[in-house]
């Protein structure tokens, strides 16, 4: 399935704030609410493709299996995930494409929580299934707050096989909530398959310009830009800052930036989506101009961007083990240009993972006589890593683990 060809594309609205505004209580799970009301989501989602909307969300957003469990639905999962994309199919028809809505499980793995990195994996794959069983159309993985939490997030709804929007939240301060670079991030997984990346909720139109901008040049693929009306006014009644002929006129800004898919969030009802698609409509973007040409080499951490230079000088290659950080940080001040991690075991792996976070101004290599080591290293580390061609791996496997997992080979 492809998405429309025709830009912009347009989402829909809020689905959390109106199903509060139908009557969901305060504190309730809102995916178990909109299960035992599938006609006031059927209402919301006919009301948006009238608007204007070519995709809308099934209201899955907090239906994995952790957010579940807050409210005792754990064992509910494929349940609630199934019957919420059959109620959105059923209320847009043809009309509109249905994107199972994956959100954030919004807690840290180890070493700073419990949960591993591949069991953040594991959570997100099975709601992604789900979604595909009842469905769906396409998933989009939204409001994640890490890269850690985007990539997991990837990785696991790419073992359904459907088309993937990814879209991160940040603040004021161009930051996570978890303190991810948004640019460092949407370099780290737009080579991972998927369809579009971008931002959504945080704040209006007009603030998230800025923070879509600095993405543009380097963006290869579509850019989607899904912000708030404006920031709160009011709580009770929740009320936000931009009417929707100010939301509409602010949007086109963002096309401007280099914006192709367009949509509402926080605050924003089918009202607003007709005046973002009336204020839009034939628009012509555009060209964009880039900050990298295709030979360019760029490596990334949660933190930062790396441009390389043809020949990377790597480190030595370092052990890993449970206190490797000091051998790490040595080497990040040594001078090189890239840190070349040594794998010998699937435990390496591990430990790596368990100290790269002590890592902050260095891309990383991995080395290793092993492809299964590689590619376990490529799905543990949080960025855009290198591999190196003299590890006594066969050069073809080593650029199919680069073309799976976005790396580069040097």
């Amino acid at each position: 399935m492809d998405l429309p060809s025709q830009r912009p594309i347009l989402l829909d609205g809020a689905t959390g704030t109106n199903l509060m505004q139908a009557g969901a209580p305060k504190g309730a799970c809102l995916e178990y609410w909109a299960m035992k009301h599938p006609q006031v989501i059927q209402e919301l989602l006919q009301a948006y493709v009238a608007a204007g909307s070519q995709i809308v969300h099934a209201p899955t957003f907090g239906a994995n299996r952790v957010r579940l469990a807050e409210h005792g639905f754990q064992d509910m999962m494929e349940e609630i995930n199934v019957a919420l994309v059959r109620t959105a199919k059923e209320a847009v028809g043809d009309r509109a494409l249905v994107a199972g809505d994956i959100g954030p499980v919004a807690k840290p793995c180890a070493p700073f929580g419990e949960l591993t990195f591949w069991d953040l994996i594991g959570i997100y794959a099975e709601q992604a299934l789900a979604l595909r069983d009842g469905g769906a159309d396409l998933l989009i993985c939204e409001t994640m707050m890490s890269l850690e939490e985007l990539r997991a997030a990837i990785l696991g709804a790419r073992q359904a096989k459907l088309p993937i929007l990814a879209s991160m939240t940040v603040g004021e301060d161009g930051q996570t909530p978890f303190g991810s670079d948004p640019l460092a991030c949407m370099i780290s997984v737009q080579d991972l398959g998927i369809a579009a990346f971008g931002l959504n909720c945080s704040y209006g139109p007009r603030e998230m310009v800025p923070h879509l901008d600095r993405l543009a040049p380097y963006a290869k693929v579509p850019l989607l830009a899904k912000p708030n009306a404006g920031l709160p006014i009011s709580t009770d009644p929740l009320q936000y800052g931009l009417s929707p002929q100010d939301f509409g006129r602010e949007m086109v800004s963002l096309l401007e930036v280099g914006a192709g898919l367009l949509g509402g969030c926080c605050g924003t009802t089918p009202e607003y989506i007709a005046e973002m698609a009336d204020a839009v409509k034939g628009f012509q973007a555009p060209k964009q101009s880039k900050a990298f040409s295709p030979e360019d080499l760029i490596a990334a951490n949660d933190k930062q961007i790396f441009f390389l230079p043809e020949e990377v000088e790597l480190s030595e290659p370092i052990p890993c083990s449970l206190d490797m950080a000091d051998d790490l940080l040595r080497w990040e001040e040594s001078g090189c240009g890239a840190l070349c991690i040594q794998l010998d075991t699937f435990d390496d792996v591990e430990l790596f993972g368990l100290n790269s976070h002590m890592i902050h101004d260095l891309p990383v290599c991995f080395s290793s006589h092993r492809a299964g080591l590689l590619e376990n290293a490529l799905i543990r580390y949080q960025g855009k890593a290198l591999l190196d061609s003299r590890s006594e791996v066969d050069r073809e496997v080593l650029l199919a683990l680069c073309e799976h997992y976005g790396a580069l080979l040097i």
